[in-house]
């Protein structure tokens, strides 16, 4: 059993009927797109696939990311646009990166591997974590600054969002 990336987890895991259909789909067609995995050996990409596969006794294909650039902004790139959230779960999923790319700020700081390959749009945020997050994941900076509040004053609140509740 593969681990997971801390990538991996910023989009929620499918479950319920959405997983029973992928699980479905792979059975019938195989799987279309591999698994990525971090140079280390964790799953960035593919949580579910993986899962699926391993369920229907299927070896899955990897690809392993180059380590060019941002990892979260790679990982956001792969999912964003395949996954059906509200602005609100993309605003909490905003929250969720937001130390990631300080993480990844502070590392070129030091002169550590990590530049940023992002668009344009993300560079013209001037720099900043919650901009980039807001731009990365298609939301505004002000619902990214509810999410926040949200998970300071509620945080079951927050999972309710997360999980497409409310």
């Amino acid at each position: 059993m593969l681990d997971f990336h801390p990538v991996a987890n910023i989009f929620p895991l499918m479950t319920g009927a959405e997983y029973d259909a992928l699980v479905s789909d792979i059975a019938e067609h195989g799987l279309i797109e591999p698994v990525w995995l971090h140079p280390d050996g964790r799953i960035i990409d593919g949580r579910n696939r993986y899962r699926a596969c391993c369920d229907l006794g299927l070896v899955p294909e990897y690809r392993t990311w180059a380590g060019d650039g941002s990892l979260v902004a790679f990982a956001v790139s792969l999912n964003l646009h395949r996954r059906h959230m509200t602005s609100s779960q993309l605003a909490v999923v905003a929250l969720d990166i937001l130390p990631m790319l300080e993480a990844e700020a502070r590392e070129r700081q030091k002169g550590g591997q990590g530049g940023v390959l992002l668009s344009q749009k993300i560079d013209e945020a001037n720099g900043k974590a919650a901009e980039q997050a807001a731009v990365m994941m298609g939301t505004n900076r002000q619902y990214v600054s509810d999410a926040k509040r949200i998970a300071q004053d509620a945080p079951d609140l927050l999972e309710d969002i997360r999980a497409g509740e409310i």
